[in-house]
């Protein structure tokens, strides 16, 4: 779908950066769907975080490979595009979090919701770190190392939390602590299959 998209883009004059407001906007519209219709309308509010989320993913995807097709890389929008995954990802963690925690215990609520989402941004930071190729990409070699590395997709992720959320907030609370656990266990994965860097 990102391909399609850059394709259309190309054809359109549109830019990089455009893709990229686009995706910023179509991911907090999502996010917004959830956090005003959870409660009232969860089959709605699922209904349009999915569609919003996977547009907005497919955006982030064709920003890079429109930038990459045109020649407009450039460091400043390499930024934009990991700002753009922060704030949309921030967006759906706390809309996320708005379905999980009323089932948690409230004196939990704030160390899960930190655990949560330090779990799910320490995807991003790290995929950032080897994007700038400070460190070899670790390669799925173990049966453990494929399993965590094919179920922490953000795709699976925003398939699966809309869905979860139309039939039980507390398989929310569980998936999203799956998530977070998933994420720390492929950093300390990559930690120990890189070593230390020598001085």
């Amino acid at each position: 779908i990102g391909a399609l998209i850059a394709r259309s883009a190309i054809r359109l004059g549109l830019h990089p950066v455009h893709l990229s407001m686009l995706n910023i906007a179509i991911g907090l519209a999502g996010s917004a769907s959830v956090l005003l219709w959870h409660r009232t309308a969860p089959a709605h509010a699922a209904a349009v975080a999915l569609l919003a989320w996977h547009l907005a993913y497919s955006l982030d995807c064709a920003d890079g490979q429109l930038a990459r097709a045109t020649g407009r890389s450039s460091p400043q929008g390499a930024v934009l595009d990991l700002l753009s995954d922060f704030l949309v990802q921030i967006t759906v963690i706390v809309a996320m979090l708005q379905v999980a925690t009323p089932v948690i215990y409230q004196s939990w609520v704030s160390a899960y919701s930190v655990l949560v989402a330090g779990g799910w941004l320490i995807s991003l930071y790290y995929s950032g770190i080897l994007a700038s190729n400070a460190v070899p990409r670790l390669r799925p070699t173990s049966a453990v190392r494929r399993i965590v590395t094919h179920t922490r997709d953000y795709g699976i992720h925003i398939t699966v939390l809309p869905i979860a959320m139309i039939f039980s907030p507390p398989t929310v609370a569980v998936i999203m602590a799956l998530i977070a656990g998933l994420n720390f266990a492929a950093l300390f994965l990559g930690i120990g299959s890189h070593g230390r860097a020598p001085d």
